[in-house]
This record gives structure tokens, C-alpha cells and sequence, in this order.
């Protein structure tokens, strides 16, 4: 994990901030799953938002230190894909936004 933090420093990233993102999808995808719609527009109120932050803060890294997290990244990406079905009527480039899941976040519809 030095590797990272040096490469979070190299493209002025805040020491720790991927670490601290994956922590909270990691988190959104275990068990009770945890994704919900949002009660509001107000930012930070989107379960997705900490996938986004987390896939910005990853582009901004070099593909090396990318691989650091990919397999932990990897796990908690399979359980959100496990618990959400796709959406066919999203247009959202990312992924992740592309899948539904119940409104109570229980998991699939």
C-alpha cells in the first residue's frame, strides 16, 4: 500500500482518499446489502456516489497502482452485480449505475 500512497501523492490525490472509498463500497455491498434510492437530490445522499468517487479517484492513478485494489475491487463489484439486475432503460456510461436494485435495498426487484 506504500506504492499507492506514493501514487495518490503523484497525482495530487489525498493520502488515503482510494483506500477510504473502497472501504465505503465494500461496505455498500456486503451483507444486509445497502444500496437504497435516495430520499433526496442532495449530493452525498446517492449510495452510487461513493462507486463514482472511487472510479474517478482510480482513472486518476497509474495502471500499476490501479492493480493494487483491483482484486478487492473485483469482489465488491461481483456482489453489487450479484444483488442488482441490469437496467435497460439507463443511459449512464458507468456501469454501475446501469443496474437496479429494490427500494428498500433488500437486493434484485
Amino acid at each position: 500500500m506504500r506504492q499507492l500512497a506514493f501514487a495518490e501523492a503523484d497525482a495530487g490525490l489525498v493520502p488515503g482518499a482510494v483506500a477510504r472509498a473502497l472501504r465505503g463500497w465494500r461496505h455498500r455491498t456486503r451483507p444486509p446489502f445497502r444500496h437504497w434510492l435516495p430520499d433526496c437530490p442532495c449530493p452525498g445522499c446517492d449510495p452510487l456516489e461513493v462507486r463514482e468517487d472511487l472510479a474517478q479517484l482510480l482513472s486518476a492513478l497509474p495502471r500499476r497502482e490501479r492493480a493494487l485494489i483491483g482484486a478487492e475491487l473485483s469482489k465488491a463489484d461481483r456482489r453489487f452485480l450479484a444483488l442488482t439486475l441490469p437496467d435497460p432503460f439507463a443511459a449512464s456510461p458507468r456501469w454501475f449505475e446501469r443496474r437496479l436494485a429494490d427500494q428498500h435495498g433488500r437486493g434484485p426487484l
